[in-house]
Order: C-alpha cells, then structure tokens, then sequence
C-alpha cells in the first residue's frame, strides 16, 4: 500500500471504528433488553416470564437464516446503506413493540435477529476496507467490545429506570439512541461508499457458493467448524454458570450475579489483548487452538467444582473462562477476514458466522436436556471440553499446515 494510501486509512479509521462500536452497543442494548423487562412486561402482555425464551429463540434463528444473505445485501445496498437499514428496522421494531401488542413484539424479535446479522456483516466490511492487514484483529476487538458494553449497560441501567418509568419509555429511549446513531453515520457515507464495488462472489445468486467455499479453503473450513463449537461452549458457560453457581454450589444470587459480572469483564479485557495478540502472530488458528486447549481444561476444572471449594478458587476459574471460552472472538473474527477474497469479508463474515449462530441455539437445549437427565449443571461443563478439544487440535494441524506452506492471509 503506497504511504498516500496508508495516510488515508489513518485518517478513516477511527471514525468508522467508532460508529460501529456505537452501532454495535445499542445492537447489544436491544438484545439484552427483553431479558430485563421479561418479568415486568410479560404479565401485561398474558403471557409468563420464561415466554423470553421463545422470544430470544426467534431471533437466533431469525440471525442464523439471514447470515448466508448479508453478502447478497451488501453486493446490491452496500455496506453503509445496509447498516443504516439495519439501524432503522431495529428503531421501527423498538416503537411497535412499545405499542403491547404480542404480534408486534414477535415482529421485534424477527427483527432483531435480521439487525444483529447485518450489522455485525456490513461492519466488518467497513472496516476492512480501512484497516491494515496487520491490525484487522485488534480493530475488529475493539468493535466486538460494544456486545458486553452494551450488556452490562443494560443490566446496570434498565432495572431503575423501569422503577422511574413505563417500560414503553425505555423502548422509546433505546429507538431514539438509535435514531441519534443514524445521524453519527452520516459521515461514513462518503468514506465508505467510494470503495463499494459490486462484485458477482457477493451476490445473493452465489450464496451456495459462497457456502461451498468455506468447505474448500482449509482455513475458513477450520474457522467454521471452530466457530461453531467454540460458541456452543462459549454460550453454555453464559447461560448456566449463573445458576450453576446459585443452585449447585450455594452461591447467593448476588455473588453468583457478581462473578458473572467479573467473567464478562475478562472477557471485554481479553478480546482486545487476544485481538493484539492474533495481529503479532498473523496465525489465528494457532492462537484459537491454544485458547481451545485451555478453555477445555477449565471446563474440566468446572466442571469438578464442589461446595467445598474456596469461593476464590471457583471465581477465578471463572474470570480466566470469561478471559479464553469468552475472548476468542476476536481472533475468530479477524481471522475470517485475513482469510477472505478482498471485497467478499462481509459475505464470508455471513456465512462463517451461520454456523456460529447455530452453535448458539444449540448450546443452550443441549445443556438444559443435559440437566434435565442428570440433575447436575457440572455435566454441562465437560460436554463443552468435549466439543472443544477435538476441533482446537484440528485448529493447531491446519494452522501448521499452512504456516508449512507459507499461507498466513490472502493480503
């Protein structure tokens, strides 16, 4: 790259890489909304708190079926455009779904789940476009840190304000940021619609292509199959450690909920330093098949744990899980986009991250029928070491295999 087109990227960077962060945080705002004012809303609309499970359900597998799409989308909208589509369904959804009806709330999930793959494909596209090779991972950490940003946002703010006012307002409040967040982009338009060139590997008619190819490319066939496992752990450990914690091992609410907190605070931390990491090595699959390594042997360590152990000792296994089972992602992400054609980060991003969503679905029915069978939330645990060795060796084979070969990244 000629230093006039190093000096422009400088220049772009960091306000695209602030806006999709923004995007990303009120993406994350909404998704964990519904969560809080399930036992305050449900009530009125007729129907009981846990109906939040179908909720969130729908929207996964809104997510799922769309990612193969995105691609297509960004091919004949563009990026920016998309992304803007995104925030503005998102905002109209927030504003029906404040209306109590029980169709238009399950509109809301439907868009949900549409918004929150969109997004996360259109900005990985933007950035591309303006980050150097050698920093993609960190840039796509920082994005990534707006998802637990946004979370713990939530948790913190939505249940006082709901005691200040009508969970309608909130709604209200969550689609206005968003609006705010529509003015922000504005100056994107004219730093990322110059480099949108329409290309036939985006294009909806090629989607199964588009999905053969991961099946071909060793590294974007390692990273699928990484991303699925690694998500189906990763979402175990974040639905049923709170209750694992609780109910198993006698935690109180509160301490389970403040270890919960710490876990996701590592998390937030690691991915930015995992993300550096991946950039100094130019080899995420290595990185991922040491941090699946890991992540296992403290899903055995989890999954061992007993009443009797010190409440320090179980709180820092679970803060270094929150650091590793939950702080790959960076690595994952970048690595999918060092990985892709230049132009088609977007659409791999899509298609790579169909089978993340289904690795998200599933964690959860699998731990729950493997509660349910054994009355033990420990077992949860070593099914997750279980999915994670195997496909963290398969990591660290091809890894080596290409290092071998001299194929580190397409650019």
């Amino acid at each position: 790259m000629s230093s006039e087109g190093a000096g422009l990227q400088s220049q772009r960077l960091p306000l695209v890489l602030t806006i999709t962060t923004l995007v990303q945080t009120l993406v994350s705002m909404a998704i964990t909304l519904p969560t809080i004012m399930a036992p305050v809303v449900a009530p009125q609309l007729g129907v009981g708190p846990e109906s939040v499970g179908f909720l969130m359900l729908l929207a996964g597998v809104t997510s799922m079926l769309s990612s193969p799409f995105s691609g297509g989308l960004i091919h004949r909208v563009g990026a920016f455009r998309l992304n803007q589509l995104s925030v503005l369904l998102l905002a109209t959804a927030l504003l029906l779904a404040a209306s109590g009806n029980v169709y238009l709330v399950l509109l809301f999930a439907l868009t949900l789940g549409f918004c929150q793959t969109t997004s996360i494909s259109s900005a990985a596209y933007m950035l591309a476009r303006v980050t150097p090779a050698h920093r993609i991972s960190v840039v796509l950490s920082v994005r990534q840190s707006g998802m637990p940003i946004g979370a713990a946002l939530t948790g913190l703010l939505a249940p006082a304000l709901l005691l200040l006012f009508d969970w309608r307002a909130l709604c209200a409040l969550l689609a206005a940021l968003l609006g705010l967040s529509l003015l922000a982009e504005r100056p994107l338009r004219p730093l990322i619609e110059g480099t949108h060139q329409p290309r036939a590997g985006g294009s909806a008619a090629s989607m199964p292509a588009l999905m053969r190819a991961l099946w071909v490319h060793p590294a974007l066939r390692a990273l699928t199959i990484c991303g699925f496992a690694y998500t189906f752990a990763q979402t175990s450990l974040l639905v049923f450690m709170v209750s694992y914690l609780h109910l198993e091992l006698g935690f109180g609410l509160a301490a389970a909920g403040g270890v919960f907190a710490l876990c996701q605070g590592a998390a937030m931390a690691s991915r930015l330093f995992w993300g550096w990491t991946a950039d100094r090595l130019r080899e995420p699959l290595q990185l991922l098949a040491w941090l699946g390594t890991a992540s296992a042997a403290l899903c055995v360590v989890a999954g061992s744990f007993a009443p009797a152990w010190p409440a320090w000792l179980v709180t820092l296994t679970v803060i270094l899980m929150g650091a590793t089972l939950t702080g790959w992602n960076s690595v994952y992400s970048g690595g999918v986009v060092r990985y892709s054609p230049r132009g088609a980060e977007g659409a791999m991003t899509g298609a790579v991250n169909f089978y993340g969503f289904m690795g998200n679905l599933l964690g959860p029915p699998v731990g729950a029928l493997l509660v349910l069978y054994t009355r033990h939330y420990s077992v949860i645990f070593f099914a997750c070491a279980l999915a994670i060795i195997p496909v963290a060796w398969m990591c660290s084979v091809v890894g080596r295999g290409l290092v071998a070969r001299g194929i580190h990244v397409t650019r």
